[in-house]
Formats: C-alpha cells, sequence, structure tokens
C-alpha cells in the first residue's frame, strides 16, 4: 500500500497549497456617429464596399447637421435684431409720449411714463444678463460632467 500513501501525501500538499484564480476582464466602450471600427471592419467583411457607404452616411449627416445649426444661429440672430428695433420703437414711443404729456401741462403721468418705461428698460436688460449667466454656468457644469464621466 505504498501507492496509496504516495498518493495521500500529494493530496495533502495540494490541499495544502493555496490555489489562486485570477480572472480578467476587458471593456472596450465606443462612442461615435460611426461604428467601432472592429464592427465596421466586419460590415466591410461581410458586404464589400459597406464601409464606404457607412462612412458616406455619416458625413452627410453631418454636413446635415451643420447646416441646420447654422439655420438655428442665423435665425437666433434675427430674432435678437427684431427684438432689439421692436424694443427701440416701443421706448421711442414711451418716451415720444413722455415729452408729448409733459408739454401739454399733465407733468405727473409724463414722468410716471418715463420712468416707467426706463425702469422696464433697466429690468429686462438686468433680468436677460441674469438668464444669459445662468445658461452659461448651466453648460459648464455640464460640460464638467461629460468631462468627469
Amino acid at each position: 500500500s505504498r501507492l496509496s500513501k504516495s498518493h495521500t501525501h500529494a493530496a495533502e500538499r495540494t490541499s495544502r497549497r493555496k490555489s489562486r484564480r485570477i480572472d480578467v476582464y476587458t471593456t472596450e466602450q465606443f462612442t461615435g456617429p460611426l461604428p467601432h471600427p472592429a464592427i465596421l471592419e466586419k460590415y466591410e467583411h461581410t458586404l464589400p464596399g459597406s464601409a464606404d457607404r457607412i462612412l458616406g452616411m455619416a458625413e452627410k449627416q453631418a454636413t446635415h447637421r451643420r447646416e441646420l445649426e447654422l439655420k438655428v444661429v442665423r435665425s437666433n440672430i434675427r430674432n435678437e435684431v427684431a427684438g432689439i428695433l421692436v424694443t427701440f420703437a416701443i421706448t421711442m414711443t414711451s418716451i415720444g409720449g413722455s415729452i408729448w404729456l409733459i408739454a401739454h401741462d399733465k407733468q405727473v403721468a409724463g414722468f410716471l411714463t418715463m420712468i416707467s418705461t426706463l425702469l422696464t428698460l433697466v429690468y429686462n436688460f438686468y433680468s436677460k444678463n441674469k438668464t444669459e449667466k445662468e445658461s452659461i454656468e448651466k453648460l459648464k457644469k455640464l460640460d464638467t460632467a461629460k468631462s468627469s464621466a
């Protein structure tokens, strides 16, 4: 039974050793308008020419997006200019009316109209600047959150 002792001794040595298992996991993340290059290569392998078609679609989409963004920017500029012109017209009409009231012996009404017009302008200017600053701060926070993620 010398053989069985040898097997027993080997089994005891194996059980005394600590076995270590190392699991290695890799993850790969890819974001963008195009598929991951490995996937794009599989498309090309499956259907020759498909990678060029996919790239062409992405380029067309990017061009389209830029065109839309340009239209939005131009529209925003046009709206800003229109708002400034309308505000100017209303303000001049109100101040003109105030001057007319003052010239026709209605000083109190004229001064109240002029003061309320000027206070409205100051308030609108202040609130617009505050809103723009808040929007800029929100965008900065979003950019910070995206870059840290």
